[in-house]
């Protein structure tokens, strides 16, 4: 048996859109940090921070301003940000574990137990990855689905030390 996970990043204090799809960020900080694809004044992810870092890493800065101004991704980012909330998304991070919820950066132990839970008795999952990219087999029989925010300081915990857990225990091992 094997798990998969499935990432879905949002922006902006729980809003925005999937880094799958390439998400939109707005052109200046919004005065609504919650709005959809909007920013926080300051933030790392500012489009002028965002440039810089593209800049270094060779990137055409000219290509990559223009995706930034479009609204290419702006349904498809609304459309993640709505199914995460239709489906019980209240903050970041936020999981779906086949049909289980598993809100906020919860230890390992935790996670271990619904993903166990789902291995012997798998439930349908509350949201649809489409053909999102994922780690581990697509056939899988238990899926993570994680709904993070790039400056979500708990996304972080999760990631720092919650999922290179999973990753090895279950994802690396096929368990």
């Amino acid at each position: 048996l094997v798990v998969s996970i499935t990432l879905i990043f949002v922006f902006g204090a729980g809003k925005g859109g999937s880094a799958v799809l390439g998400p939109k960020v707005a052109g200046a900080p919004s005065e609504a940090p919650n709005a959809p694809t909007g920013q926080v004044a300051g933030s790392p992810l500012s489009v002028a921070n965002l440039t810089k870092l593209a800049e270094a890493a060779g990137a055409d800065t000219g290509k990559f301003s223009r995706c930034l101004s479009t609204d290419k991704y702006a349904s498809a980012v609304q459309a993640d940000f709505d199914e995460g909330t239709n489906a019980g998304v209240r903050g970041t991070p936020g999981f779906f574990i086949n049909g289980s919820v598993v809100s906020g950066a919860q230890p390992f132990q935790n996670f271990a137990s619904v993903i166990d839970r789902e291995l012997i008795n798998p439930t349908a999952p509350l949201v649809n990855v489409g053909d999102a990219p994922s780690l581990g087999d697509s056939n899988a029989p238990v899926t993570i689905i994680e709904f993070s925010d790039y400056e979500c300081p708990f996304c972080k915990k999760f990631f720092m030390e919650t999922f290179p857990s999973i990753k090895s225990g279950y994802i690396d091992t096929g368990k």
